[in-house]
């Protein structure tokens, strides 16, 4: 198997009809609910735009001949330098495997001078078990082995494009090079709901209110490896 990297038109339109097996067999069916995911367009539409646009979007993708077992697309923010794994998903039949793993070391890769990588998971508490195509339980206890952390605070994900609502059942999840600060956890969120054209709006300071410093974590070790 290989990991492919996806991050520009030429790229995009090398590996086009990979990127439309990542769509229909993994990308739709893992996230049914349309308030957790981007129309697929916009994504692609981000990836083929290169350095040109902000924030940076790229799409790692791991192959096995003609399959795609897994695929990762993420954001980049350079001004805080923030990761956020926006999408993971991996096929059923090549889960436990380690490919989660993979894509997610080549995406700190990408980008050397990042301090922190951000995902999002279902919460248990308001995500009964069956709803979503994996367990919320068991997706944490994943993205846990993977070095990732829960952040104790009220977290809301913005409208991710015209027409849907804001989303209240996700929590984030982070790891870290350096130990986390408030003021790098903010200056993420305020960078993810600017590219949302969010900002100025009630959940984002109810947000922000309800995160403690205390809540925040440090890595096990300085710097923190997948």
């Amino acid at each position: 198997m290989e990991i492919v990297k996806i991050n520009s038109k030429k790229m995009y339109d090398t590996y086009k009809s990979y990127i439309e097996k990542f769509r229909d067999n993994l990308y739709l069916p893992s996230f049914p609910d349309p308030n957790e995911r981007e129309p697929f367009e916009y994504i692609t539409s981000r990836i083929q735009l290169g350095d040109s646009w902000w924030p940076r979007t790229d799409m790692l993708l791991y192959l096995d001949d003609d399959k795609v077992a897994s695929g990762c697309i993420t954001d980049y923010y350079p001004e805080c330098k923030s990761i956020e794994a926006i999408y993971i998903v991996t096929d059923p039949q090549y889960r436990e495997q380690g490919l989660a793993k993979g894509l997610l070391k080549e995406t700190f890769n990408l980008y050397p001078e990042a301090l922190d990588l951000y995902l999002e998971a279902d919460n248990p508490s308001l995500v009964p078990p069956g709803s979503s195509a994996i367990d919320p339980e068991l997706r944490i206890r994943i993205y846990q082995k993977l070095g990732f952390e829960l952040l104790d605070f009220n977290y809301v994900q913005p409208p991710l494009a015209k027409g849907l609502d804001f989303t209240r059942n996700l929590m984030l999840m982070c790891m870290s090079r350096k130990p986390l600060t408030k003021e790098r956890l903010v200056a993420f969120l305020d960078s993810f709901y600017r590219g949302l054209d969010c900002f100025n709006s009630p959940e984002y300071d109810k947000m922000v209110e309800s995160i403690n410093s205390a809540h925040l974590f440090t890595p096990k070790t300085e710097t923190q490896k997948i």
